[in-house]
């Protein structure tokens, strides 16, 4: 398995080709994903046609700390860097940082003012959003480096 099939993941809309892997790398992918809470005909859609928003590659960890890296008001970002559920409520109403917070999502695929608001208010994400794709990428690569 060549890990350079995976850039086609990167593009908007982009995604494998159902050659790009053998058999049994998909049978590997689907049980990865699956351990971080994506179902294999999920896994196989995403994978091998619709693809991925750029917020799910890079995962809601690093987008949180991405945001927080932008946040100047040092007793805000403390508060920020302590909290998962309720982190859109953290952030002071008036301040400007809410819908600053949706203009981050926004250019990284997440575009409704809605989502962002209850997705991270209940810190509700499945463990292969809050890691990234990228991330469980890496880790299948290495996984097939190892056989």
């Amino acid at each position: 398995m060549e890990r350079d099939i995976f850039y086609k993941l990167e593009s908007p809309g982009g995604h494998l080709e159902a050659k790009d892997l053998t058999a049994d790398e998909k049978r590997g992918l689907y049980a990865l994903m699956g351990k971080y809470g994506l179902p294999e005909s999920t896994t196989y859609n995403r994978f091998f046609d619709k693809g991925f928003d750029p917020w799910e590659m890079m995962g809601v960890n690093q987008c949180k700390a991405d945001f927080v890296e932008t946040v100047e008001n040092e007793a805000i970002r403390k508060i920020l860097l302590c909290t998962d559920d309720g982190f859109y409520s953290a952030l002071p109403e008036g301040s400007g940082y809410r819908m600053r917070l949706v203009s981050h999502m926004a250019e990284r695929g997440m575009v409704h003012r809605a989502t962002v608001e209850k997705r991270f208010d209940t810190d509700d994400w499945k463990e292969w959003e809050r890691r990234g794709v990228r991330a469980v990428i890496e880790e299948f690569c290495n996984l097939y480096a190892e056989k």
